[in-house]
């Protein structure tokens, strides 16, 4: 008799050993799990506090602002300097065929007097 009290005694303590270790199996896994999330969301957050950190001052956006306007004006500037050198080399292409029509007149009268 005590053999069988025994004998359930160990089978009940085997019994809730495998309960424990499952449990304890099941606990490992779900505190792995959180220390990934964890990982994961320190990761995130670091993340966003460099973005945060990097990103430009109100000052420099001012300033790039202020230089971009400027390098607008500059274009401007070129772009009018640009047509105006256009006219005039367009004037003097036309003055130039005006020449060499006045000197193929002049060269014809030449021959029609010589």
């Amino acid at each position: 008799m005590r053999y069988a009290t025994l004998s359930e005694e160990k089978n009940m303590a085997v019994m809730r050993s495998r309960d424990l270790q499952l449990e304890a199996d099941q606990l490992k896994h779900r505190l792995n799990k959180l220390e990934e999330e964890c990982t994961m969301e320190r990761r995130q957050s670091l993340k966003l506090k460099n973005d945060i950190e990097n990103r430009p001052k109100r000052e420099q956006i001012f300033e790039l602002e202020r230089e971009n306007e400027m390098l607008k004006i500059k274009l401007q500037d070129l772009q009018s300097i640009i047509q105006e050198a256009l006219e005039d080399r367009q004037d003097l292409v036309n003055r130039l065929y005006n020449l060499h029509d006045e000197v193929r007149q002049a060269e014809e009268l030449r021959d029609k007097v010589s």
